[in-house]
């Protein structure tokens, strides 16, 4: 479990928010890489337990996503869009009624999807 757990109702503190928000990102695209690439699974000889192995990583992660979400929520924070271009990602999100943009540029995301499939893996 990704250990970003904010203190509902509390003081909110923006660059929190903003680095959960930056975190539901990388997260949602790290769920979207490992279902792109469990496929490449199949043609190997245990490609069965790779395959069941990545459905409980994806598990895993789409279940932090969803209590990071609901944190952020619980602290008047929403993710509102999401647009990539062919540099990055631009992020809409609204904490305590101000809507905010922030802009991630594609490696930036690639190497924080990477340690954080380390650390939920445990390769750190």
């Amino acid at each position: 479990m990704i250990d970003t757990i904010l203190e509902p109702h509390g003081e909110v503190d923006p660059e929190e928010i903003q680095e959960n928000i930056r975190q539901c990102i990388c997260l949602e695209l790290l769920v979207a890489f490992l279902e792109k690439d469990k496929p490449l699974t199949k043609p190997m000889h245990t490609g069965w337990i790779f395959a069941q192995f990545m459905d409980a990583v994806i598990q895993m992660i789409r279940d932090d996503l969803t209590a990071m979400r609901e944190d952020l929520q619980a602290n008047g924070a929403e993710i509102l869009s999401v647009t990539q271009d062919t540099l990055g990602r631009s992020v809409k999100f609204v904490v305590g009624g101000q809507v905010y943009e922030q802009r991630y540029l594609n490696e930036s995301i690639r190497v924080e999807c990477d340690e954080l499939l380390r650390m939920i893996l445990g390769l750190k």
